[in-house]
Protein backbone atom coordinates (compact mmCIF):
# COMPACT_ATOMS: atom_id res chain seq x y z
CA UNK A 1 0.00 0.00 0.00
CA UNK A 2 2.59 2.47 1.07
CA UNK A 3 4.74 1.96 -1.81
CA UNK A 4 1.86 2.11 -4.36
CA UNK A 5 1.28 5.79 -2.51
CA UNK A 6 4.91 6.64 -2.29
CA UNK A 7 4.12 5.94 -6.95
CA UNK A 8 1.07 7.99 -6.48
CA UNK A 9 3.01 11.08 -4.89
CA UNK A 10 5.55 10.89 -7.84
CA UNK A 11 3.35 11.46 -10.45
CA UNK A 12 1.25 13.56 -8.78
CA UNK A 13 4.47 15.88 -8.12
CA UNK A 14 5.79 15.55 -11.73
CA UNK A 15 1.91 17.07 -12.94
CA UNK A 16 2.77 19.98 -10.75
CA UNK A 17 6.00 20.00 -12.15
CA UNK A 18 4.47 19.81 -15.78
CA UNK A 19 2.28 22.55 -15.04
CA UNK A 20 4.74 25.28 -14.12
CA UNK A 21 6.86 24.34 -17.22
CA UNK A 22 3.73 25.22 -19.32
CA UNK A 23 4.13 28.33 -17.83
CA UNK A 24 1.61 28.40 -14.76
CA UNK A 25 2.31 31.55 -12.44
CA UNK A 26 4.70 30.79 -9.46
CA UNK A 27 1.37 31.12 -6.39
CA UNK A 28 -0.64 28.54 -8.88
CA UNK A 29 2.01 26.33 -8.28
CA UNK A 30 2.85 26.59 -4.43
CA UNK A 31 -0.82 25.95 -3.85
CA UNK A 32 -0.58 22.66 -5.48
CA UNK A 33 2.40 21.74 -3.59
CA UNK A 34 0.61 22.78 -0.33
CA UNK A 35 -2.88 21.07 -1.27
CA UNK A 36 -0.79 17.97 -2.44
CA UNK A 37 1.09 17.68 0.83
CA UNK A 38 -1.95 18.51 3.02
CA UNK A 39 -4.14 15.40 1.16
CA UNK A 40 -0.88 13.55 1.96
CA UNK A 41 -0.62 13.73 5.83
CA UNK A 42 -4.39 13.72 5.99
CA UNK A 43 -4.55 10.52 4.20
CA UNK A 44 -1.23 8.92 6.40
CA UNK A 45 -2.92 10.10 9.65
CA UNK A 46 -6.36 8.75 8.79
CA UNK A 47 -5.02 5.46 7.75
CA UNK A 48 -2.72 4.69 10.36
CA UNK A 49 -5.87 5.40 12.73
CA UNK A 50 -7.32 2.23 11.33
CA UNK A 51 -4.75 0.28 12.41
CA UNK A 52 -6.25 -2.52 15.25
CA UNK A 53 -3.33 -1.13 17.59
CA UNK A 54 -4.86 2.81 17.41
CA UNK A 55 -8.53 1.73 17.02
CA UNK A 56 -9.06 1.28 21.01
CA UNK A 57 -8.81 5.07 21.46
CA UNK A 58 -9.78 8.11 19.78
CA UNK A 59 -6.36 9.20 18.53
CA UNK A 60 -6.99 11.74 16.71
CA UNK A 61 -8.70 13.83 19.28
CA UNK A 62 -5.66 13.92 21.74
CA UNK A 63 -4.18 16.33 19.55
CA UNK A 64 -4.21 18.94 17.06
CA UNK A 65 -1.87 18.71 13.89
CA UNK A 66 -1.07 22.19 12.76
CA UNK A 67 0.94 23.55 10.07
CA UNK A 68 3.45 26.65 10.87
CA UNK A 69 5.82 28.79 9.04
CA UNK A 70 5.82 28.88 5.22
CA UNK A 71 3.66 25.39 5.34
CA UNK A 72 1.35 27.29 7.67
CA UNK A 73 1.10 30.32 5.14
CA UNK A 74 0.23 27.89 2.54
CA UNK A 75 3.64 28.93 0.45
CA UNK A 76 5.34 25.36 -0.39
CA UNK A 77 7.89 25.36 -3.14
CA UNK A 78 8.42 22.25 -4.40
CA UNK A 79 11.53 21.57 -1.90
CA UNK A 80 10.33 23.42 0.92
CA UNK A 81 10.76 22.81 4.71
CA UNK A 82 7.43 21.12 5.97
CA UNK A 83 7.13 22.34 9.79
CA UNK A 84 4.42 20.60 12.11
CA UNK A 85 3.45 21.24 15.22
CA UNK A 86 1.90 18.32 17.37
CA UNK A 87 -0.18 20.26 19.80
CA UNK A 88 -0.85 18.52 22.97
CA UNK A 89 -2.86 18.26 25.54
CA UNK A 90 -1.20 18.24 29.20
CA UNK A 91 -1.87 15.05 29.76
CA UNK A 92 -1.40 12.78 26.57
CA UNK A 93 -2.13 9.28 26.13
CA UNK A 94 1.60 7.08 25.95
CA UNK A 95 -0.70 5.48 23.10
CA UNK A 96 -0.81 9.32 20.96
CA UNK A 97 3.15 9.51 21.33
CA UNK A 98 3.95 6.36 19.38
CA UNK A 99 1.13 7.07 17.14
CA UNK A 100 2.96 10.33 16.30
CA UNK A 101 6.28 8.89 15.92
CA UNK A 102 4.58 5.95 13.72
CA UNK A 103 2.94 8.41 11.21
CA UNK A 104 6.21 10.68 11.26
CA UNK A 105 8.36 7.44 9.93
CA UNK A 106 6.02 6.87 7.45
CA UNK A 107 5.91 10.20 5.81
CA UNK A 108 9.90 10.25 5.68
CA UNK A 109 8.89 6.96 4.24
CA UNK A 110 7.95 8.96 1.31
CA UNK A 111 10.77 11.14 1.34
CA UNK A 112 9.35 14.39 2.61
CA UNK A 113 11.66 16.75 4.28
CA UNK A 114 9.23 16.94 7.88
CA UNK A 115 10.64 19.46 10.76
CA UNK A 116 8.17 18.66 13.75
CA UNK A 117 7.98 19.68 17.40
CA UNK A 118 5.41 18.66 19.77
CA UNK A 119 4.40 20.95 22.60
CA UNK A 120 1.34 22.19 24.54
CA UNK A 121 -0.60 25.47 24.28
CA UNK A 122 0.92 26.85 27.67
CA UNK A 123 4.45 25.35 26.18
CA UNK A 124 3.56 27.35 22.84
CA UNK A 125 2.91 30.08 24.16
CA UNK A 126 5.93 30.18 26.55
CA UNK A 127 8.29 29.54 23.55
CA UNK A 128 6.69 32.17 21.83
CA UNK A 129 7.44 34.79 24.46
CA UNK A 130 10.65 34.17 24.98
CA UNK A 131 12.44 33.87 21.35
CA UNK A 132 11.57 35.76 18.17
CA UNK A 133 11.41 32.82 15.60
CA UNK A 134 9.30 30.64 17.47
CA UNK A 135 7.06 33.76 17.92
CA UNK A 136 7.41 34.88 13.83
CA UNK A 137 6.81 30.85 13.14
CA UNK A 138 3.03 31.07 15.36
CA UNK A 139 1.84 33.93 13.39
CA UNK A 140 1.22 31.81 10.06
CA UNK A 141 -0.43 28.42 11.34
CA UNK A 142 -3.23 26.72 9.63
CA UNK A 143 -5.17 23.62 11.30
CA UNK A 144 -4.95 19.97 9.48
CA UNK A 145 -5.90 17.43 11.67
CA UNK A 146 -6.97 15.96 15.06
CA UNK A 147 -8.81 18.32 17.68
CA UNK A 148 -10.38 21.49 16.13
CA UNK A 149 -11.26 22.91 19.71
CA UNK A 150 -7.78 22.28 20.64
CA UNK A 151 -6.16 24.49 18.02
CA UNK A 152 -9.32 27.07 18.40
CA UNK A 153 -7.69 27.59 22.22
CA UNK A 154 -4.12 27.59 20.83
CA UNK A 155 -4.96 30.55 18.03
CA UNK A 156 -6.73 32.76 20.82
CA UNK A 157 -4.02 32.17 23.33
CA UNK A 158 -1.35 32.80 20.93
CA UNK A 159 -3.18 36.00 19.54
CA UNK A 160 -3.85 37.31 22.70
CA UNK A 161 -0.65 36.64 24.76
CA UNK A 162 1.97 36.81 22.47
CA UNK A 163 1.22 38.48 18.61
CA UNK A 164 -0.91 41.45 20.48
CA UNK A 165 1.54 41.90 23.22
CA UNK A 166 4.60 44.29 22.43
CA UNK A 167 4.27 44.59 18.99
CA UNK A 168 6.81 47.90 18.56
CA UNK A 169 9.37 45.65 20.43
CA UNK A 170 8.37 43.01 17.70
CA UNK A 171 8.18 45.40 14.63
CA UNK A 172 11.87 46.69 15.54
CA UNK A 173 13.16 43.40 16.10
CA UNK A 174 12.40 42.56 12.68
CA UNK A 175 14.09 45.17 11.28
CA UNK A 176 17.12 45.17 13.05
CA UNK A 177 17.05 41.14 11.92
CA UNK A 178 16.73 42.47 8.17
CA UNK A 179 19.06 44.95 8.25
CA UNK A 180 21.66 43.23 10.57
CA UNK A 181 21.71 40.00 7.34
CA UNK A 182 22.07 42.95 5.17
CA UNK A 183 25.09 44.31 6.62
CA UNK A 184 27.16 40.41 6.53
CA UNK A 185 26.87 40.53 2.48
CA UNK A 186 23.31 40.44 1.69
CA UNK A 187 22.30 43.87 1.17
CA UNK A 188 24.00 44.24 -2.52
CA UNK A 189 20.81 45.18 -4.61
CA UNK A 190 22.72 44.28 -8.00
CA UNK A 191 24.03 40.85 -6.92
CA UNK A 192 25.55 38.92 -10.04
CA UNK A 193 24.36 35.56 -8.24
CA UNK A 194 21.25 37.00 -6.40
CA UNK A 195 19.75 35.47 -3.18
CA UNK A 196 15.76 35.38 -4.43
CA UNK A 197 14.83 34.56 -0.64
CA UNK A 198 17.20 36.49 1.83
CA UNK A 199 18.47 39.30 -0.54
CA UNK A 200 17.24 42.69 -0.80
CA UNK A 201 13.70 42.88 -2.10
CA UNK A 202 13.47 38.72 -1.93
CA UNK A 203 10.63 37.04 -0.71
CA UNK A 204 12.02 37.32 2.71
CA UNK A 205 11.24 41.26 2.91
CA UNK A 206 7.59 40.08 1.61
CA UNK A 207 7.45 37.81 4.76
CA UNK A 208 8.40 40.45 6.96
CA UNK A 209 5.69 42.56 5.23
CA UNK A 210 3.15 40.19 5.89
CA UNK A 211 4.38 39.34 9.48
CA UNK A 212 3.97 42.92 10.31
CA UNK A 213 0.55 43.16 9.06
CA UNK A 214 -0.45 40.38 10.99
CA UNK A 215 0.97 42.34 14.50
CA UNK A 216 -0.25 45.85 13.40
CA UNK A 217 -3.36 45.04 12.11
CA UNK A 218 -4.02 41.36 12.60
CA UNK A 219 -4.83 40.26 9.01
CA UNK A 220 -3.15 38.14 7.16
CA UNK A 221 -3.03 39.61 3.84
CA UNK A 222 -2.09 43.23 2.66
CA UNK A 223 -4.86 43.54 0.82
CA UNK A 224 -6.81 43.17 4.47
CA UNK A 225 -4.84 46.50 5.40
CA UNK A 226 -7.32 48.71 3.66
CA UNK A 227 -6.19 51.85 4.67
CA UNK A 228 -4.81 53.98 1.26
CA UNK A 229 -2.27 55.84 3.46
CA UNK A 230 0.01 52.73 4.02
CA UNK A 231 -0.45 51.12 0.80
CA UNK A 232 -2.58 51.96 -2.46
CA UNK A 233 -4.35 49.11 -4.26
CA UNK A 234 -2.07 49.59 -7.37
CA UNK A 235 1.22 49.06 -4.94
CA UNK A 236 -0.26 45.92 -3.58
CA UNK A 237 -1.01 44.66 -6.79
CA UNK A 238 2.10 45.28 -8.33
CA UNK A 239 3.83 43.42 -5.29
CA UNK A 240 1.87 40.67 -5.48
CA UNK A 241 2.84 40.63 -9.26
CA UNK A 242 6.69 40.59 -8.29
CA UNK A 243 6.28 38.23 -5.87
CA UNK A 244 4.20 35.90 -7.87
CA UNK A 245 7.49 36.13 -10.19
CA UNK A 246 9.66 35.12 -7.41
CA UNK A 247 7.92 32.21 -6.41
CA UNK A 248 7.89 31.01 -10.66
CA UNK A 249 11.86 31.74 -10.54
CA UNK A 250 12.10 29.82 -7.13
CA UNK A 251 10.24 26.92 -8.28
CA UNK A 252 12.23 26.76 -11.30
CA UNK A 253 15.43 26.53 -8.95
CA UNK A 254 14.34 24.21 -6.57
CA UNK A 255 13.37 21.70 -9.51
CA UNK A 256 16.94 22.48 -11.27
CA UNK A 257 18.73 22.07 -8.34
CA UNK A 258 16.79 19.07 -7.25
CA UNK A 259 17.10 20.58 -3.80
CA UNK A 260 16.09 23.77 -1.78
CA UNK A 261 18.34 26.09 -2.99
CA UNK A 262 17.84 30.50 -3.35
CA UNK A 263 21.16 31.45 -5.05
CA UNK A 264 20.79 32.12 -8.70
CA UNK A 265 24.44 31.25 -9.75
CA UNK A 266 25.88 31.42 -12.86
CA UNK A 267 26.40 28.03 -13.31
CA UNK A 268 22.14 27.13 -13.15
CA UNK A 269 20.82 30.85 -14.72
CA UNK A 270 21.09 30.23 -18.18
CA UNK A 271 19.16 26.82 -18.10
CA UNK A 272 17.30 28.43 -15.72
CA UNK A 273 16.36 32.01 -18.37
CA UNK A 274 15.22 28.86 -20.89
CA UNK A 275 12.91 27.15 -18.75
CA UNK A 276 11.60 30.21 -17.54
CA UNK A 277 10.86 30.61 -21.45
CA UNK A 278 12.93 33.75 -21.64
CA UNK A 279 14.62 34.17 -25.91
CA UNK A 280 17.63 35.72 -27.55
CA UNK A 281 16.75 39.67 -28.71
CA UNK A 282 18.83 41.18 -31.02
CA UNK A 283 21.02 42.74 -27.98
CA UNK A 284 21.41 40.06 -25.52
CA UNK A 285 20.77 36.36 -24.94
CA UNK A 286 18.27 34.72 -23.03
CA UNK A 287 20.34 34.61 -19.77
CA UNK A 288 20.64 38.60 -19.93
CA UNK A 289 16.67 39.02 -20.81
CA UNK A 290 16.14 37.42 -17.28
CA UNK A 291 18.74 38.55 -15.13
Amino acid sequence: FFQAFKQLLKVEKEKIKAWHRSGIGGREIIQAHTSLVDEVIQHVFYSMTQLEVYTRGDILEDFSLIAVGGYGRGELNPLSDIDLLFLLSEKTQPLTKIFIQDVLSVIWGFGMEIGHSSRTIKECVKFAQEDLTIKTSMIETRFLIGNRTSYGKFYSSIKKKVLQKHVTQFLNSKLKEKYTGYGQGNGVVCHPEPDIKNGPGGLRDYHSALWATAVRYGCNSLREINEAHVLSREEIESLYHSVDFSLRVRNELHYLAEKKNDVLTFAIQEQLATNLGYQSSVHSQPVEEFM
